[in-house]
């Protein structure tokens, strides 16, 4: 496909076409291109990571409450069961995918080519079904435990996990390279690059989505704990990554997103 002009890749326009870009790579909401794709868009639409992550959360947040509106919230843990469930039909379960081809891959693998052949396959094994089990009870357990809090603290927390853990797994592009051997390929399954720009469109969006809970509920100390526990996240999987695998894959940022936004929601819901 060819290229849209230089002139067409700025404005409002191409902002647009970036934010659909990233629901069509990030997720499996139907969305329409308002222009041709370019293989660069996958770098630029970075930035929209987030405002994916914004509309998973919204989405399924307002499963969870209206489920809770309609039986009760002594039936949290089933409410929860169907937030966390739209959350993937929403992704594919895109990240949960990668969570655990990446715990197969570093649990199993005893070479760098052979934790990245690992997680290039399909099938998954004993430390990816382990981590997918325990993550998403974790998460199950974790979204019924604000069935006690309003509607709009409950609904703001499960957005700032969406949109803050996306935006931590997606600086992790601008700290490592690529680790796949057809990293030198222009078209490549996930954005190789981040630019200044992109980065602080990220640290931006990532620190707002985190502010709402602290103005709904008194938890200033926990989103500070919060934001030092992401940083901390961040740099040891950049260690981790690095040493294991020389370089992140697309399913190393599924797996950091999926534990960022667990460890959003436990220190909140802690906090609460």
């Amino acid at each position: 496909m060819n290229s849209p002009p230089s002139s067409q890749r700025q404005g409002l326009r191409y902002e647009l076409h970036l934010c659909a870009v990233a629901f069509q790579f990030y997720s499996r909401v139907p969305v329409r291109l308002p222009l041709a794709f370019d293989h660069t868009d996958l770098n630029a639409c970075t930035r929209y990571f987030p405002v994916v992550g914004a509309g998973v959360g919204l989405t399924s947040g307002l499963v969870f409450l209206l489920i809770c509106a309609a039986l009760g919230s002594q039936q949290a843990f089933a409410a929860a069961v169907l937030a966390v469930a739209c959350s993937a039909l929403l992704t594919g379960a895109f990240h949960e995918d990668g969570l655990a081809d990446m715990a197969d891959g570093l649990g199993g693998g005893q070479t760098v080519q052979q934790r990245l052949t690992i997680m290039k396959d399909s099938r998954i094994g004993t430390y990816g079904a382990l981590a997918l089990l325990l993550a998403t009870l974790l998460r199950i357990s974790l979204v019924s435990a604000l069935a006690t809090q309003s509607a709009g603290l409950a609904l703001a927390i499960l957005v700032a996990a969406a949109v803050a853990s996306r935006s931590n797994a997606a600086l992790l592009i601008g700290i490592l390279p690529y680790a796949r051997e057809d990293a030198s390929s222009k078209v490549r399954p996930v954005a190789h690059s981040l630019s200044p720009l992109n980065r602080n469109y990220l640290l931006t969006l990532g620190l707002a989505s985190l502010l709402l809970p602290a103005f709904l509920g008194p938890l200033v100390l926990m989103v500070l704990l919060t934001v030092f526990a992401l940083a901390v996240l961040l740099m040891y999987f950049r260690q981790a990554l690095s040493s294991r695998l020389g370089g992140y894959t697309g399913d190393c940022l599924g797996g950091l997103q999926q534990l960022s936004e667990l460890a959003i929601l436990l220190i909140l819901v802690a906090g609460l």
